[in-house]
């Protein structure tokens, strides 16, 4: 099944991959362009992915890319041929009438300018707004021109809840996208075990805390980025933000799914590594949530809490690199004899 979340994880992917993509030096292994300006010639070919980060790149007419092409800020023109995905997160994603894409088109708050004669074997997909990555998606018979910032129904049709999709179809994309966050649980456990327990302790014993502030950051960043986006200069540091706030998010997320798993595993008694139970809490937070996403009105209101807190416990931790603690009550003042 081809869908939106497929592009989604796409981009996700690619940009975990950005560290081993900076120290690439062949042509087999990609390309990254940071801020600069990059030309494909006629008659070139890259093989590997190109990750495009605030940065200016043209595949011209007869140039080949044998990979995917992701773009975080920037622009890219794409007038060859993309053995692969084109996804773009921000800024503008051009076609040209000789342009070629053998699978997906997928573009989140992106401008995406097609001209007529341009290919696209798999979907095209685009998204108007910031999508969580833990919100169920629900397909909608009206136009969709916007969409509440943890899913649900269309601001402009605010009473219109047929479906134009199958229960299987939707159940799948929901099943594949708990599992996918599961997978990624794993490697956040096994990679940050320490930072990724204090976030899951600050999330517990300071939710109120960690939910005020997670709110709040839900609701500055994203105008701060934007005013950064505005400024062409500081796309860049407006797409480095973007993925630091994307990863807060997921990161806080996970953390909590860990400290489900850990207290399933302490209820049924199972043995299990920390990475097994993670994998489990965060793949069973992410079912559950998304079903309950489902009801009309105050389905997101669950996903909103839960990310909130798994946010805000992200920013008093500094990404788990301290403990949080609340500050101390002061000491009594002595009794006089």
């Amino acid at each position: 099944m081809k869908t939106f979340l497929r592009s989604a994880l796409l981009a996700c992917v690619l940009l975990l991959m950005l560290p081993g993509l900076a120290l690439a030096d062949g042509p087999e292994d990609g390309k990254l362009i940071f801020g600069g300006t990059y030309i494909l010639a006629q008659g070139e070919t890259l093989n590997g992915d190109l990750v495009v980060i605030g940065g200016s790149v043209t595949v011209e007419e007869g140039a080949q890319v044998n990979g995917n092409v992701a773009l975080v800020g920037g622009s890219v023109t794409i007038d060859g041929t993309v053995n692969g995905d084109a996804v773009a997160v921000g800024g503008t994603l051009s076609l040209g009438p000789k342009s070629v894409v053998t699978r997906d088109v997928g573009t989140f708050g992106a401008m995406l300018n097609r001209a007529e004669g341009s290919q696209v074997a798999g979907q095209v997909t685009s998204g108007g707004g910031f999508q969580m990555p833990f919100t169920l998606s629900v397909p909608q018979t009206a136009p969709q021109t916007g969409t509440w910032p943890f899913g649900g129904q269309n601001w402009n049709a605010p009473f219109n809840w047929r479906f134009d999709a199958s229960p299987i179809a939707s159940g799948a994309n929901l099943f594949m996208r708990s599992l996918g966050l599961a997978a990624l649980a794993v490697l956040v456990v096994i990679f940050w075990p320490t930072q990724s327990l204090r976030v899951a302790q600050a999330s517990l014993h300071h939710a109120p805390i960690s939910g005020a502030l997670g709110l709040l950051t839900f609701i500055v960043v994203p105008g701060l980025l934007i005013l950064l986006a505005i400024t062409l200069c500081l796309i860049p540091i407006a797409a480095l933000g973007a993925m630091l706030f994307l990863a807060a998010i997921v990161f806080g997320w996970i953390a909590i799914g860990a400290e489900v798993g850990q207290r399933m595993a302490e209820v049924f008694k199972w043995k299990m590594h920390p990475a097994a139970s993670a994998a489990l809490g965060t793949f069973v937070l992410t079912l559950v949530l998304g079903v309950i996403g489902i009801i009309p009105c105050i389905g997101w209101v669950g996903s909103a809490i839960v990310g909130a807190i798994g946010l805000g416990a992200v920013v008093v931790t500094r990404f788990g690199m301290r403990q949080y603690d609340e500050a101390p009550a002061a000491p009594a003042a002595p009794v006089s004899a």
